[in-house]
């Protein structure tokens, strides 16, 4: 059976190919609308949850816009770097997001946080 693909541009990285198939972007795109309740926008957030037994509708989430207003990719490396601080710390969400909202305020990227 031959496969289709989207695209005839293939990556091959250690003799393993990667190529792009639309149709399944478009599925895991729906899926990820209809399982995490979350709107495809276009643009990249971050999205930090608490796990539930396995719902992730009701989950209580923390939203991080990626690229607000022209944020480069320096501040976004710096966000990952407190994120992963943070969470040694706390796991809860609502802690998390009380830290993570003082640390960013005070570092003038508090309206990246949804």
């Amino acid at each position: 059976m031959k496969k289709r693909f989207s695209s005839q541009q293939i990556i091959k990285i250690k003799d393993k190919k990667y190529y792009f198939i639309e149709d399944k972007y478009t599925e895991f795109l729906e899926k990820l609308e209809t399982d995490f309740d979350l709107e495809y926008i276009y643009n990249p957030r971050l999205i930090l949850m608490e796990y539930e037994q396995g719902n992730f509708k009701r989950t209580k989430r923390i939203i991080i816009e990626l690229d607000n207003e022209g944020a480069d990719i320096k501040k976004t490396g710096e966000l990952f770097e407190t994120i992963f601080d943070i969470a040694k710390r706390n796991v809860n969400i609502k802690d998390f997001s009380k830290v993570l909202t003082l640390h960013e305020f005070e570092n003038g990227l508090f309206d990246r946080i949804v």
